[in-house]
């Protein structure tokens, strides 16, 4: 009966186990879909505790310390960065934590960063003494001064009392010469405020070149150099100007009118900010960059091992294609920040497959199209995704529109190229119906303005340059102009929020760089340097990286 009893109470204990486990998973699944990755590493760990053969359980704990370590990464390299010490050092020591319990990585660059925030908190006492010379000098010197007081004292008997003598020796050694000031002037009194003889101090400016000063193997940011710093320009006025007026202090042409002259108002200037792409010849991979106009057009670094930036209507989102690297091993796949604040951790992995890519996000910020080489396609095929909650990596919020790649939102309809033939550039409707607007093959990037019409591409023409041509999808190939005329290649357009605007990358002047024009095509101004190329490979991933054919700009408010 006791046996009975006790095979009774082991079986419920079985099963109280197994089920604790159940509800344990179901729970860690819940936090890794909503990347708390964290939560979801506690819960599966909890899991090996009882149960340390659980296969699912290793795997899931695996993979949420890969995705945790990622997060943690980035998010200390950032506080690095911005020079919040304290923060880094708890970020960075968690990252090591996890690392260490891993036992795959080495992150040895992770490991200086931490040593270098904490020495910023705490700086290092110097390792050497003072060394004996000096505090050897020093008593020499007191020594000599004390000899020299005796002797004047028992030198000169006739002079003032030895103590007198001695404190005004004292006093002379140890206090600070008065300024010779004229008899009128009032004693003791200082200002050198009022004082035109005082020097002033260089006072030290805010330069880009300061702020741009970081890590070369994780940066693009330009370096100092000799050349004059190219500062953003605004547009010249739309008056109309002479022949011979060049540049924004253009003279309007004079006139004959009843009407008294009028000012001429002030152009519009570029304004919002800028994702831009930047190949790391060092590193073999792609770095995001975004600029903005309030900051000077400076670019800073955003999210390293990532491309293909696209941004919402309202630059509150971005979505970005990442890399694998030797830091985050964790393959391509489209990563959508529900705001720009990495260290906020709300990022979500929209796909989860390799060969995703290019993705745009529609204007009401509630759909994603991209295209994608998945299941072995010899073409690339496009697709949509819901960018709301809950929707990320869900197969069945994922739709298959057809034949096609490198697509952009043109309002409720879809701009891409297909090379199927007839290859061009297309446009969908919301109807599913597709029809095309430029009958061209090669490579083409097309960017959708935001009037819902206009849109913007790079064509290679026979003097084997890249240029800019906008053309009207209602009125198709006749409506096509090109904009740029160098012999330079202009890639990768795309349009000002408001539509006035039109930038691109050009190798113009023998470096890579951000260039701005109106929307017809003048006023063509460098915006922004980089330090980098537009194309290249990424090492890691090379049969899945195409260069520049899918990379985009992004430009928004």
């Amino acid at each position: 009966m006791s046996a009975s009893f006790e095979d009774a109470a082991a079986r419920k204990k079985q099963l109280e186990q197994k089920l604790r486990i159940l509800r344990h998973k179901e729970q860690a699944k819940a936090y890794e879909d909503r990347c708390e990755w964290a939560d979801a590493l506690r819960l599966y760990t909890e899991i090996l505790t009882e149960d340390p053969a659980d296969e699912e359980a290793q795997d899931g704990a695996r993979r949420m310390r890969e995705s945790l370590i990622i997060r943690l990464y980035d998010e200390g390299s950032r506080l690095f960065e911005a020079e919040q010490w304290p923060q880094a050092v708890e970020t960075f020591t968690q990252l090591l934590h996890q690392v260490e319990q891993s036992g795959q990585y080495d992150y040895q660059d992770a490991r200086a960063r931490l040593q270098q925030a904490q020495e910023k908190i705490a700086p290092p006492r110097p390792k050497f003494p003072m060394p004996f010379w000096a505090i050897g000098g020093g008593a020499t010197i007191v020594l000599l001064v004390l000899i020299f007081i005796v002797a004047l004292i028992i030198l000169r008997p006739s002079s003032p009392s030895g103590g007198e003598l001695a404190g005004a020796a004292i006093k002379t050694l140890t206090s600070t010469p008065d300024v010779h000031t004229p008899e009128s002037a009032t004693p003791n009194t200082y200002k050198p405020q009022n004082n035109p003889d005082t020097p002033t101090l260089p006072v030290a400016t805010d330069t880009p070149a300061a702020e741009l000063t970081i890590e070369p193997s994780q940066t693009l940011i330009p370096e100092p150099t000799d050349e004059p710093t190219i500062e953003p320009t605004s547009p010249p006025a739309v008056a109309p100007t002479s022949k011979s007026a060049t540049g924004p202090t253009a003279t309007p042409i004079a006139v004959s009118s009843p009407e008294p002259a009028t000012t001429p108002t002030e152009a519009p200037t570029p304004t919002g900010k800028i994702a831009v792409p930047v190949y790391d010849t060092q590193n073999g991979t792609y770095h995001v960059y975004i600029a903005r106009a309030n900051d000077g057009w400076r670019p800073k670094l955003f999210l390293a091992d990532s491309s293909q930036p696209a941004f919402s209507a309202d630059g509150q989102w971005i979505i970005v294609r990442t890399w694998p690297s030797e830091i985050h091993h964790f393959g391509q796949r489209l990563v959508l920040f529900p705001s720009l604040n990495i260290e906020a951790g709300d990022e979500r992995w929209m796909t989860l497959n390799l060969e995703d890519a290019h993705p745009s996000l529609r204007r009401g910020d509630n759909e994603i199209v991209f295209h994608t080489l998945r299941g072995g396609r010899e073409q690339p095929d496009l697709f949509t995704l819901g960018a709301w909650e809950g929707a990320e990596t869900s197969v069945d919020n994922q739709v298959l529109i057809g034949r096609g790649e490198n697509p952009d939102w043109l309002g409720s309809k879809i701009v891409y190229y297909s090379p199927e033939s007839p290859e061009g550039v297309y446009v969908r409707d919301s109807s599913g119906s597709s029809k095309q607007i430029l009958n061209v093959f090669g490579v083409v990037v097309p960017a959708g303005a935001p009037d819902g019409d206009q849109v913007a591409v790079s064509l290679k023409k026979p003097d084997d340059y890249w240029h800019v041509y906008t053309l009207s999808a209602g009125q198709g190939e006749k409506s096509l102009k090109q904009l740029t005329h160098q012999t330079t290649n202009d890639q990768l357009p795309v349009w000002s929020p408001d539509g006035q605007f039109i930038a691109f990358v050009s190798n113009r002047n023998n470096h890579y760089a951000v260039w701005v024009m109106n929307a017809d095509g003048s006023n063509q101004d460098e915006l922004f340097r980089l330090n980098g190329p537009l194309d290249g490979t990424v090492s890691l991933a090379v049969d899945l990286s195409r260069g520049w054919s899918e990379e985009r700009l992004s430009w928004a408010p």
